[in-house]
């Protein structure tokens, strides 16, 4: 089934290439410069996914991943549509409220990372300044890949889970050379725009010379997540780190499911256009989630959750706090409520994804 979907749905085999090519970006950044131990059925499967032999034999990371890229730059034109050029502003040009201790830590961090051909931004709610207790450090470092980067990777990452241990994902990254052929599944054109660069004198100009247009990335992590949250896995006594991983998870929903139709928005702005397309009943779930953000409150998180991590990266294996916790207003009365109109919603999402797909 692989190899037929391969041959006559181009579509999906850019969405494969795309994909594979961040999982060995991810490998690289996790330390491992090549391969050491080849699954025999992967490399077979990489292989009819590029026609070429060096997935088999050649364990190097960074020569597969230019593969890829010049497999991406000679195919699949019918995919690539015009991109962009905007100008990102810098950390000096924001609210004075930003300047926290963190802060200058991910400014001297980027002064690091220009040293090496990167550069450190922030996106989401401390880009705009809404952030709340709930809010995650998005960050993202955009440059190239190599040693050096790696490590300051590494100790931006230890900063913030520190100061947020709850939170679920490192810093993302992206690869300049991705920009003659962008994958808007990586970090939406949009999101990129209304990020902050981490510097206090320069101003970047981002210039996109063309993007993949593909719905597979946003498809699958929705229906991926429909398959593994058939009911809402919620009680107030679920532990502390799940509660808000879990949430993170189904408060992006919409947007995927607008990423899927080519519609890239902010995530905020996700909200309202996806919100026309349920019954009231079912967006109700939505609506008692994102109060439950506001609500958050984890100033007394157990300091255990940072230590542990520090040695488990990136998954926590045992709670030390539960959601009644850091949620005061949350009980069962509660989560019984929204129980019921989650299960509306999967049932309606569900049947929004076979339509777009």
């Amino acid at each position: 089934m692989f190899i037929k979907r391969i041959l006559f749905d181009r579509e999906y085999h850019l969405y494969e290439l795309l994909k594979l090519k961040k999982n060995l970006e991810r490998t690289y950044l996790s330390g491992s410069k090549d391969l050491t131990s080849p699954n025999i059925k992967s490399n077979i499967r990489n292989f009819i996914l590029t026609w070429s032999f060096h997935f088999i034999f050649n364990r190097d990371v960074l020569s597969k991943i230019r593969i890829i890229e010049n497999k991406l730059k000679n195919n699949f034109n019918s995919y690539k549509i015009k991109g962009d050029s905007f100008i990102v502003k810098n950390i000096e040009s924001t609210n004075k409220s930003y300047k926290t201790s963190l802060v200058n830590n991910f400014i001297n961090y980027n002064l690091e990372l220009e040293n090496h051909g990167s550069m450190l931004f922030v996106q989401g709610s401390y880009a705009d300044g809404t952030q709340l207790s709930y809010s995650d450090y998005d960050l993202v470092i955009l440059g190239t890949l190599n040693e050096e980067v790696v490590e300051i990777k590494k100790r931006i990452e230890a900063d913030i889970y520190k100061a947020d241990p709850l939170q679920h994902h490192g810093v993302f990254f992206i690869n300049k050379h991705s920009f003659k052929n962008y994958w808007q599944g990586d970090l939406p054109i949009i999101t990129f725009k209304n990020s902050i660069y981490f510097s206090k004198k320069k101003i970047i100009k981002i210039e996109i010379e063309q993007t993949f247009k593909e719905s597979y990335s946003a498809y699958y992590y929705v229906k991926s997540f429909i398959d593994m949250y058939k009911e809402f896995p919620l009680s107030h006594e679920s532990g502390a780190y799940f509660t808000k991983f879990f949430l993170s998870q189904f408060m992006l929903v919409p947007a995927l499911l607008l990423a899927i139709k080519s519609e890239y928005v902010l995530k905020k702005e996700s909200f309202l256009l996806a919100k026309k397309m349920y019954s009231s009943e079912a967006w109700k779930s939505m609506n008692l989630v994102s109060k439950i953000r506001k609500d958050w409150n984890q100033s007394n998180i157990d300091k255990n959750y940072f230590l542990k991590r520090k040695n488990s990266f990136p998954y926590v294996d045992y709670e030390y706090n539960n959601f009644k916790n850091v949620d005061n207003n949350i009980n069962k009365a509660k989560i019984n409520e929204i129980k019921e109109s989650y299960k509306l919603f999967i049932l309606e999402t569900e049947k929004l994804i076979q339509l777009t797909k």
